[in-house]
C-alpha cells in the first residue's frame, strides 16, 4: 500500500482483505499485531474496527489494514490466529503488510550538473529540468543562489536561475498505479558567468510553497587559459573568435573571447593584413597516431549506438565535462588532440630517466616504472599513481607534505583507498597551485575493479556506480584535465614576467613591455601573452631575414592565437631565424611568404620541422601539427621554443688567431655543477663550419661537479673573418 505525504500532513492509506470460511464448522478468528514495530503505522480491523469475531461456514469478512505516514517505508506483519476447540488456538498464517511512503518531490536532470569551463566574462547558459510529482495543487518554485566569495571580501552573484516557461508546479498528484505517476516538468536555465578564475562546487536550493528544500551541486570553472577552456573553444570553434583588446587607439596583444558570437573563427589582426587563413575552412577532420597513439575504442559502444543502456545511463546523469566527448564529433577530435598532445610531452619529458610513452589513462593507472641504469636492481614491478613521479621530476624537488613515490598497485581495499587519498592530495596540491580540477574526483583516476572496490567501501548504491564503459570516459576526461593542469602550473608558470625581462633578445632592440595585470585578457594567462609578445616581437623585427623565390618578404601581421597566425609556418621561421641566423641560407630561403594553400604551408612547416631536426630539437610534432593547427598543441609547442632556443645564442666570442694553412686551437670549459653526470653533444653550423673541427668527437661527457675542457681546432685557408656557431 502506498501513501502520499506533503509536508507535515499525515494521511492514511487503507487496503481491503476478504476472508472467507470454507470449512463445514464455525471459525473464530483473531489478530495477533505482536508482531508489529512499536511505535508502528500499521493498524489491521474488520470493518466494523473489531481484531477479533466469527464466521459460519459459508460466510465472510473484510479485514481493512490501515498505513499512517510519517515513519517512511515500513514493512511488518500480522499473525491470523483460528480458534479450533479442543484443539486450542492456532497459527493459521501471517499478513504481510508493506507501506510506502509517497512524499511529494523535485528531481533534476541532471542530478549533478558539471558545466564546462569557461572564459573569463564569458556567459554559459545550460538547461536543466525540474521533474515535480506528488503535488495535489499548483506551487511555485524559488530558488537561493549562493554568492561566491573573493579572496579580498567581495561577492560576486556569478550564477543565475531563470524559469524562461514560468515556475508554477502544476497539479500532478499520484495516482492508484505506483509505477507511472504523473509529472509536471520545468525548463529551468543556469547561467554562468564570472570575471576572476575560479573552479568549485556549490549548491543550487530550490523550495516550494511547502517550504520543502531541494539541493541541485553544480560545479563550474571559469579561467583565462586556453589549456583549461579550450573545451569552450573546441563547442564555439565556428561561432567565437578572439579579438585584440583596443584602448586609446592602442592595439595590444591581449586576446579577448568576446561574449558576442561571430559567424567565423578568423584571426582578427587589428591594422595588419591578413594572416593568410583562406583555406580553412578546409580543415581535415583526422588524427594521426604519431609516435604513441591515443586508446578511444573504450567508449565505441557508446559513440555507436550499440549499447541503449548505456546512453540513456549517460543521458540521464548528463555528466557532461566530466566525460571524454564522443570521438566521432568535431568537438570529440578537438579533444582527441589536445589528448595526444599531452601524451607526447609527458612521453618526452615526464620523466628523469628518458622517454616512456604515456597512454592516458592506462600508462597512468597501472605500468611498470621505467628506471635509471643504477637502480635495475632485481624485476620491476607494476604500480599504480605512475603520476607521482612526473610531478616530482616537474617540480624538481621534493613537496612539503606530499609523497611523491610510486606505490604498488592495489590489492586490498586498504591499499585502494590509501592510493585514492593520495589522489586526493595531489589533486589539492595542483588545485593549490593555480590547477582548476573541481570536475576532477579521485575515485575517477583508479582502475574500474579499484572504483568499484572504492565504491562498496564507502557504500554507494548501484544506482550512483558508473558503468564500465561510462567509467572508462569519465576516467580518460579526469585523466586528461589532471596533466593539463599539472603541465600549467608546472611548466607554463615557468614562464614569467620575471624571465620574459632577463629573456636574452637576439634582435637587439629589447622585448616590448608588456602589463602585469593578471585580468587583462578573458582567454590568455600572462605566461601565454608572454609567449604572444615574444612571437610579436621576433616576427616583426625578423621578418625580412627570409625572402620567397622573387625576393618577396612576409607580410606585416599581429599574432592574437595560436592557431590561424602560425598556421602558415612563416612565424616560427622567423623565430629559428632570429636565433640561429645560420639556418637561413640553408632551410628558411624560399618559402612561400604568402602562402594560400595547404600545399604552400605543407611546404613552409616541413622546413621548418628540418631546421628543428638539425639543431638537435627534438619535440614530437609533424607538419600537420603546424598547418592544421590545434591552439593547446601549438601553444605547448611554443613553449618549448620560448624556453630551448635562447640557449642557442651565443655565450662568448673565441677568436682564432694564426698564419694561413695553420691549425690552431681553442679550449672551452665545460662546468657539471649538478649532481648527475651531463653528456652534451656538440655540434659546427655555418658556412664556414668546415673549416672547423672537434679532435675529441662531439659528444662530451661531464662528470658531476667536475669542470672539463673541449678543444675546438681551426685550420686557417682563407685571410678573411669567419664566425661558425657552436651551440
Amino acid at each position: 500500500m502506498s501513501t502520499a505525504a506533503n509536508g507535515s500532513e499525515v494521511v492514511t492509506a487503507s487496503e481491503r482483505i476478504e476472508m472467507k470460511n470454507t470449512s463445514s464448522s464455525t471459525l473464530r478468528w483473531s489478530l495477533d499485531a505482536g508482531r508489529l514495530k512499536t511505535p508502528t503505522p500499521f493498524s489491521v480491523v474488520d470493518t466494523e474496527g473489531c481484531v477479533s469475531g466469527c464466521l459460519a461456514t459459508g460466510d465472510g469478512a473484510t479485514l481493512v489494514a490501515l498505513f499512517e505516514s510519517g515513519q517512511g517505508d515500513c514493512s511488518s506483519k500480522v499473525a491470523l490466529l483460528l480458534d479450533l476447540g479442543p484443539s486450542g488456538v492456532q497459527h493459521y498464517c501471517d499478513i504481510a503488510l508493506t507501506g510506502r511512503e509517497l512524499r511529494r518531490g523535485l528531481q533534476f536532470r541532471p542530478q549533478h550538473l558539471y558545466l564546462a569551463p569557461a572564459p573569463l566574462d564569458t556567459e554559459t547558459v545550460t538547461e536543466v529540468q525540474l521533474v515535480a510529482t506528488g503535488y495535489d495543487g499548483p506551487s511555485a518554485i524559488a530558488c537561493e543562489i549562493p554568492a561566491y566569495g573573493t579572496q579580498d571580501g567581495r561577492f560576486l552573484d556569478i550564477i543565475a536561475v531563470s524559469f524562461p516557461e514560468g515556475n508554477e508546479i502544476q497539479s500532478c498528484p499520484f495516482t492508484q498505479d505506483e509505477v507511472q505517476h504523473a509529472e509536471c516538468v520545468i525548463s529551468c536555465k543556469i547561467a554562468f558567468s564570472c570575471p576572476l578564475p575560479v573552479a568549485f562546487t556549490t549548491d543550487i536550493v530550490f523550495t516550494d510553497d511547502f517550504g520543502s528544500r531541494f539541493v541541485l551541486p553544480v560545479t563550474a570553472t571559469a579561467d583565462n587559459c586556453i589549456l583549461t577552456c579550450y573545451p569552450f573553444l573546441a563547442q564555439h570553434e565556428n561561432s567565437h573568435r578572439i579579438l585584440c583588446r583596443q584602448a586609446t587607439g592602442v592595439i595590444t596583444n591581449e586576446g579577448v573571447l568576446p561574449m558576442t558570437p561571430t559567424s567565423t573563427f578568423t584571426t582578427a589582426t587589428s591594422d595588419f593584413q591578413p594572416s593568410g587563413s583562406t583555406w580553412e575552412s578546409g580543415r581535415t577532420r583526422s588524427v594521426s597516431a604519431r609516435t604513441y597513439t591515443c586508446t578511444t575504442d573504450t567508449f565505441d559502444a557508446y559513440s555507436n549506438g550499440k549499447d541503449d543502456a548505456l546512453v540513456q545511463d549517460l543521458d540521464w546523469r548528463h555528466l557532461g565535462a566530466m566525460v571524454f566527448p564522443d570521438v566521432n564529433t568535431d568537438e570529440g577530435f578537438f579533444h582527441t588532440e589536445v589528448l595526444l598532445s599531452i601524451q607526447r610531452y609527458f612521453s618526452l619529458y615526464g620523466l628523469a630517466q628518458g622517454p616512456h610513452p604515456v597512454i592516458i589513462p592506462d600508462t597512468l593507472q597501472s605500468d611498470i616504472l621505467p628506471r635509471l641504469p643504477s637502480q635495475v636492481t632485481g624485476h620491476s614491478k607494476h604500480c599504480s599513481g605512475f603520476v607521482f613521479e612526473m610531478v616530482s621530476q616537474l617540480c624538481g624537488r621534493a613537496v612539503s607534505g606530499l609523497n611523491l613515490k610510486p606505490v604498488p598497485e592495489p590489492v586490498t581495499t586498504k591499499d585502494v583507498m590509501l592510493l585514492t587519498e593520495k589522489y586526493k592530495l595531489l589533486i589539492e596540491f595542483i588545485s593549490a597551485q593555480g590547477g582548476c580540477l573541481a570536475v576532477v574526483k579521485p575515485q575517477h583516476l583508479l582502475t574500474y575493479l579499484q572504483y568499484k572496490t572504492w565504491s562498496v567501501a564507502r557504500q554507494q548504491s548501484n544506482h550512483d556506480l558508473l558503468e564500465c564503459m561510462v567509467f572508462e570516459a569519465v576516467s580518460k576526461q579526469a585523466w586528461l584535465q589532471l596533466l593539463i593542469q599539472i603541465y600549467k602550473t608546472l611548466v607554463l608558470s615557468r614562464v614569467t614576467l620575471h624571465s620574459y625581462k632577463r629573456q636574452p633578445d637576439p634582435v637587439g632592440v629589447g622585448y616590448p613591455a608588456l602589463s602585469a595585470e593578471p585580468l587583462s585578457s578573458n582567454v590568455y594567462s600572462v605566461s601565454e601573452r608572454i609567449i604572444l609578445a615574444w612571437l610579436n616581437h621576433l616576427y616583426q623585427n625578423e621578418r625580412e631575414s627570409i625572402h620567397d623565390a622573387v625576393g618577396g618578404v612576409p607580410a606585416l601581421r599581429w599574432i592574437i592565437n595560436f592557431d590561424q597566425d602560425l598556421q602558415d609556418g612563416l612565424v616560427l621561421a622567423t623565430v629559428l631565424a632570429a636565433y640561429c641566423p645560420f639556418l637561413v641560407e640553408s632551410h628558411l630561403r624560399e618559402l612561400y611568404c604568402d602562402a594560400g594553400t595547404p600545399e604552400q604551408c605543407l611546404h613552409n612547416s616541413l622546413r621548418v620541422l628540418s631546421a628543428l631536426d638539425l639543431l638537435g630539437l627534438h619535440y614530437d610534432v609533424q607538419a600537420i601539427d603546424l598547418t592544421d593547427p590545434n591552439p593547446v598543441t601549438m601553444l605547448m609547442f611554443c613553449t618549448f621554443l620560448y624556453q630551448y632556443l635562447p640557449q642557442y645564442l651565443p655565450k662568448t666570442d673565441v677568436t682564432f688567431r694564426g698564419s694561413l694553412q695553420s691549425i690552431i686551437s681553442r679550449q672551452i670549459c665545460l662546468t657539471n655543477p649538478s649532481q648527475r653526470p651531463l653528456v652534451y653533444r656538440a655540434q659546427l653550423f655555418g658556412s664556414d663550419a668546415p673549416d672547423f673541427s672537434l679532435p675529441s668527437g662531439n659528444i662530451i661527457k661531464v662528470p658531476s661537479k667536475v669542470s672539463t675542457e673541449v678543444t675546438v681546432e681551426h685550420r686557417s685557408r682563407f685571410a678573411c673573418f669567419v664566425m661558425p656557431s657552436t651551440p
